[in-house]
């Protein structure tokens, strides 16, 4: 059962008389009755009593009324569960649902109205109802308890009332009046059922949305909310049902670009799975054409910003204002016409008063169109009319950081209204749509409390509304059946009709797999084929993707399937006889190396039998393929596997010096009790080496042991079994390998593999072109990795260097320092994991010096800032000079750098800036070690009127800040300020000093700053005078205007090699 609780029309209600006439009274004044009637009369036929228990519910109505009372007698000899008579109303039985002694509550009575049809409803049947249940004294009718409630009825929500209807001891033993009465007497009293069966305009009145179906009750679907794009969704809904620009999306060209960084295609498709999909769409394939990444789709945006990015056709959206300067005494006119996509209107309580605040003169029809044509030009084309219909509302309901978006909208020309809301789409009255969105209170309860509801994205209660439109979409109404056009199915491309039910197709075979996967098992064959095709450890790996002829081949088979009928498959599929197959189960070893160890060979066993017996759990059936050769007669000679001349199965690798390879070869069986060097015959032939060939063995026990083989042992005594796997190589002396050659036995080649790693090298100085990705070994030496760098570049490895990544930012770290006690794995192993400093494991920055590393680390790298034209040019260079050199020397490599001719270069002054702001000058006898790695150096030419300064002139130092002076950026510069002279000439010299001209210099503010921190800046005015204004030589003149190359840190962004 049901229960549900809200605020009590009519709770404990008590009278109390001194005598019958005054009882007689008052029930003639509130009830309208004479004395001698009936109990039952009095409170189940009068309508003040309807009206005080059940109160009118405001925009609703009422289709049935009706009332009903059960006469309920011998209380305690109930069943637990007890039912009333049935009554009709709306045209549906009802009766009331009793639990005498509560329904798992046992201190109270709980009472329920539930539809009275014996066995289920009719489908689809559905009632909303308002009804009060009261239940009353059969000897005092003064004396009653209601509780009224509100539901929607329908075959899966069968019965709505009320668990804790009255406690039972207040009932049979509590006071209701001054003489002590109860309410129950002679264990009967009365429960009279009050109803009315209210009009559902939209389908979705008191909806619990419960299994409810948009395409079912709409015919439209929504679009599934990604997180935050609920205002995405609304603007495309809206946009999808102006038919037109659906069918001009269609015309647009994909065939060719059918990609999801396309957005053309991706909308094409968005539109189409809103046209024929029964279930909510996503939006996500969209969203990633645009480019966003998945932080930007939980971030609330803002809808103007996506017509920005998705330019739609411009003869539907787009209007045109006039701006003009006319004169009165001249005919002459200066004009600026300008698109405009969006009109702002200031939001009012209805739609009429906003639209009418846009448009105060013209002729609005209600709230549902307006004329525009009072607002346009004079020689507008007033050839049809300019009136404009209401076809959408766009909402958000919440704050300004934090709400919700969905939208109302039209989408047929005499059609209703709709609210779109993600995933769920609801027809809407005219009320929700033109009045309730443009916030005010809300609407007065029936008991006179004033109405309230939580807000969106609140924790309280608020009489507010917090619903407001912020975007209106209207059609012109002489062009709606242009705008609206049917969309027809031959006006969406085949390609995109194809390709979308290809998918489709795969999701519901996909959806079959998983529905039918507890029949089906996974089974993983490897076999000499896959085996001749790997390169590195074992016979295989599980991470290797499938399309790699290495990786094992995967199967999905039935559970039931035999061991014989699976065998046969295979056969067939390598077009052998299903005799040649024999299949071996892998299993795992204690070395953590897979290897195969017995054969199936029971082939009326079941997969899953012989899976649970010999498998691996949470693994794939895991099976090695074996074919045998036929002999003359046909049939196949399998070796021993038991007694005095059991074979034992091994696998063969060949290790290639000059190629620097290890490839998979061959399995084959060999004696027990043979001795090693008796493979050299089968390796001899496999190889086609001449007789005589010298190699040597080894086993591969596990990764990191590789042991050497003694040729006069057996096999036994080397403690060989089925699956071992025994590496050969040529044995060449030292002295015949070329120098490129690096490992020069199977052992130091597997140590190779066991430190493999694969780096991507990105040059300091963004190029895509660049950028490649080597394998190298962990225990490489800077020497050796810097070498294998070099042959790729084509340069000499001495010229090289390198710096690691910093993962939080893609950011270089300093560059290494060359250390022949420290390897490339301890190079790329960060010292701070876990923190922002810590830095990737897969990836190095690299840089092309001019000279050699060693000559390079012997002087000192500056990075210059040269400004060769006002702080608006920025030039950087980097300069080598000796540790021991001084400023003088880095003016004269910084002029050969630069191509700085002798005039200029007399001239030139470096000095040092710190957080946007000058830190010192740097004199030409200052020397280099000075010059620390977390300053700036900018160097300039000294400006003419510095060189020339007059007496009572002054240098005052000046910096960029955003706002607030703490927030210094940019290029620091010095200027040279004069006495008397007002600030508005002032500005003109600052514009030619720092080269920022036109609309972008009038954006700056000025502002002279003191050193102390915090300290407020004063605001300069044309008609101050510098000069008088500071008063101390700390005090630096700003310049306030916006930090367009602003970096933020709270931002974390995904490094990525460009």
């Amino acid at each position: 059962m049901m229960e549900f609780r809200m605020i009590r029309w009519g709770s404990w209600r008590t009278l109390a008389f001194a005598t019958m006439s005054q009882f007689v009274a008052i029930l003639r004044r509130v009830f309208g009755f004479a004395g001698g009637h009936t109990a039952n009369r009095i409170v189940s036929t009068d309508e003040s009593m309807i009206t005080r228990v059940l109160p009118e519910l405001p925009d609703t109505e009422t289709l049935e009324q009706t009332h009903h009372t059960w006469h309920i007698q011998n209380w305690t000899r109930m069943e637990r569960k007890e039912h009333g008579p049935i009554f009709e109303c709306g045209g549906s039985p009802w009766r009331v649902l009793f639990f005498p002694f509560g329904n798992q509550v046992t201190e109270y009575a709980s009472f329920y109205l539930e539809h009275g049809y014996e066995e289920a409803p009719p489908e689809g049947w559905s009632r909303c109802v308002q009804f009060a249940l009261v239940l009353w004294s059969k000897n005092n009718p003064s004396i009653y308890v209601s509780h009224v409630a509100t539901h929607r009825f329908n075959a899966s929500d069968g019965d709505w009332g009320f668990t804790r209807f009255c406690e039972l001891r207040k009932l049979f033993h509590g006071p209701f009046d001054e003489n002590g009465s109860p309410l129950i007497e002679n264990e009967e009293a009365c429960l009279t059922v009050y109803m009315r069966v209210v009009k559902d305009p939209t389908g979705v009145l008191w909806h619990s949305f419960k299994d409810y179906d948009s395409k079912k009750e709409t015919g439209m679907v929504g679009l599934k909310n990604q997180g935050a794009t609920c205002y995405l969704n609304s603007l495309l809904q809206s946009l999808y049902f102006t038919n037109s620009f659906r069918k001009a999306v269609y015309q647009i060209p994909t065939e060719e670009d059918s990609k999801i960084s396309n957005s053309a295609w991706t909308l094409q498709r968005l539109f189409y799975s809103l046209q024929t999909s029964d279930n909510p769409v996503s939006t996500q394939e969209l969203t990633s054409s645009f480019g966003w990444e998945s932080k930007q789709i939980f971030e609330q945006q803002d809808v103007q910003e996506l017509h920005s990015r998705r330019k739609a056709l411009h003869d539907l959206f787009v209007g045109k204002t006039k701006t003009y300067i006319s004169c009165i005494n001249v005919d002459y006119e200066s004009s600026r016409i300008e698109d405009f996509w969006i009109s702002n209107l200031m939001s009012e309580h209805r739609l009429s008063t906003t639209v009418q605040r846009l448009y105060p003169g013209g002729n609005a029809e209600g709230d549902k169109e307006f004329d525009a044509s009072p607002y346009l030009s004079e020689n507008a084309d007033r050839s049809e009319p300019w009136v404009y219909q209401l076809y959408g509302v766009l909402v958000h309901t919440g704050e300004l950081n934090a709400g919700h978006y969905y939208a109302f909208l039209r989408p047929t020309k005499d059609g209703y209204f709709y609210r779109f809301d993600d995933d769920r789409v609801v027809r809407a009255t005219m009320k929700q749509t033109l009045e309730e969105n443009f916030g005010g209170d809300w609407i007065t309860l029936p008991n006179g409390n004033a109405g309230m509801r939580q807000a969106h994205f609140a924790r309280g209660y608020s009489t507010k509304r917090s619903m407001n439109a912020y975007m209106l979409v209207y059609l012109r109404k002489s062009r709606v059946d242009d705008i609206l056009v049917e969309v027809m199915k031959n006006d969406v491309p085949c390609h995109i009709e194809k390709k979308i039910a290809e998918e489709r197709a795969e999701l519901a075979r996909r959806k079959k797999e998983r529905e039918e996967q507890h029949l089906y098992m996974n089974v993983s064959l490897i076999s000499d084929e896959s085996f001749k095709h790997h390169h590195s450890f074992d016979l295989t790996s599980p991470d290797l993707d499938p399309n790699d002829p290495a990786a094992p081949k995967a199967y999905r088979i039935l559970r039931a399937t035999k061991v014989g009928e699976f065998a046969k498959q295979v056969a067939e599929e390598r077009e052998v006889a299903p005799e040649q197959v024999r299949l071996w189960v892998m299993v795992n070893r204690q070395n953590k190396t897979t290897r195969p160890d017995q054969r199936l060979r029971d082939m009326e066993m079941s997969m899953e039998q012989a899976f649970n017996e010999f498998g691996t759990k949470n693994n794939p059936f895991r099976l090695w393929l074996e074919i045998g050769e036929p002999g003359v007669d046909g049939k196949v000679s399998w070796p021993d596997s038991r007694g005095p001349n059991a074979h034992t199965l091994i696998f063969l690798k060949y290790f290639d010096v000059h190629a620097q390879t290890l490839t998979g070869v061959k399995h084959v069986f060999v004696r027990k009790h043979a001795k090693v060097s008796e493979i050299s015959s089968t390796i001899l032939e496999l190889m086609n080496w001449a007789p005589g060939t010298s190699f040597l063995l080894y086993e591969e026990i596990r990764h990191s042991m590789i042991d050497p083989m003694k040729p006069k042992h057996t096999f036994h005594q080397s403690e060989i079994q089925d699956g071992d796997i025994i590496c050969f190589q040529r044995s060449i002396p030292e002295s015949e390998l070329p120098p490129t050659v690096i490992y020069r036995n199977v052992q130091q080649y597997y140590d190779f593999l066991l430190n493999r790693i694969l780096v991507t090298f990105a040059p300091i100085e963004p190029n895509p072109e660049q950028t490649f990705t080597l394998t190298l070994s962990k225990k490489m030496t800077y020497e050796q990795f810097s070498t294998k760098v070099g042959e790729h570049l084509k340069v000499e490895p001495t010229h090289l260097r390198f710096a690691p990544v910093i993962i939080s930012s893609g950011a270089p770290k300093p560059f290494i320092k060359r250390n022949v006690a420290q390897n490339l794995g301890q190079i790329l192993t960060s010292p701070y994991p876990g923190t922002g400093y810590s830095h990737r494991s897969d990836v190095l920055y690299y840089e092309i010096l001019e000279t050699s590393l060693s000559e390079f680390e012997m002087k000192k790298n500056i990075k210059i800032t040269w400004l060769s034209e006002g702080i608006a040019k920025e030039q950087i260079h980097e300069v080598l000079v000796a540790k021991n050199g001084v400023v003088s020397d880095v003016i004269e490599s910084l002029q050969k750098k630069a191509n700085i001719d002798d005039e200029t270069i007399r001239n030139v002054r470096l000095y040092e800036a710190y957080s946007g702001k000058i830190y010192k000058e740097l004199y030409d006898t200052y020397s280099v070690a000075g010059i620390t790695d977390y300053v700036t150096v900018f160097a300039e030419r000294i400006p003419e009127d510095e060189l020339n300064m007059q007496e009572g002139e002054f240098r005052i130092n000046a910096f960029n800040f955003d706002k607030e002076p703490q927030k210094a950026y940019g290029c620091p510069f010095k200027f040279v300020v004069k006495p008397g002279e007002k600030f508005k000439d002032t500005k003109e010299r600052l514009s030619k000093r720092t080269g920022i001209k036109g609309k972008q210099f009038e954006r700056i503010k000025f502002a002279l700053v003191s050193r102390t921190p915090y300290s407020k800046p004063l605001y300069l005015e044309d008609d101050h005078i510098l000069a008088d204004l500071t008063t101390d030589s700390e005090q630096q003149l700003g310049l306030d205007h916006v930090n367009k190359n602003r970096n933020f840190w709270g931002r974390s962004e995904s490094f990525f090699i460009r």
